[in-house]
């Protein structure tokens, strides 16, 4: 009887949610924007907790990684690129002035999507998560 009472008290369906598990939420989604090293810290936080099951763990650790951290690269430097300018002429003659201009990156009907992808499954992902801890009994 006193062994099946310790089984209990040690089984993951009696522990309570705590300071670990909404830290883990918190960094997966934010840890990758303000301390690019958050996120992991966040990865670790989350697969050292008996709160989880290996589906959860690995949801909140494959979906997107970086949390918010992609997004925010993608609308901060959507488009890189470069112009340059000739000149030619003579000191009789006009002088022609030529502008080029080189366009890399992705386009915005690319990064649009990705942005919201970006955006959306983070915050889906830390709900999701969220709610898994909010289910369990106990």
């Amino acid at each position: 009887m006193a062994e099946a009472a310790a089984l209990e008290l040690s089984s993951p369906i009696s522990q309570r949610r705590g300071l670990q598990e909404n830290l883990a939420i918190a960094l997966l989604l934010f840890g990758g924007v303000f301390l690019v090293a958050g996120w992991f810290v966040g990865v670790v936080l989350l697969w050292t907790s008996n709160l989880w099951t290996t589906r959860d763990k690995m949801i909140g650790s494959l979906l997107l990684p970086g949390g918010l951290l992609p997004a925010l690269v993608l609308v901060a430097f959507p488009i890189s690129g470069s112009s340059t300018q000739s000149c030619s002429g003579s000191s009789s003659g006009p002088t022609i002035c030529t502008s080029t201009s080189t366009r890399s990156g992705l386009p915005l009907l690319l990064i649009l999507p990705l942005v919201v992808i970006g955006i959306a499954v983070p915050i889906a992902t830390a709900i999701y998560l969220n709610w898994r801890l909010n289910r369990r009994p106990g």
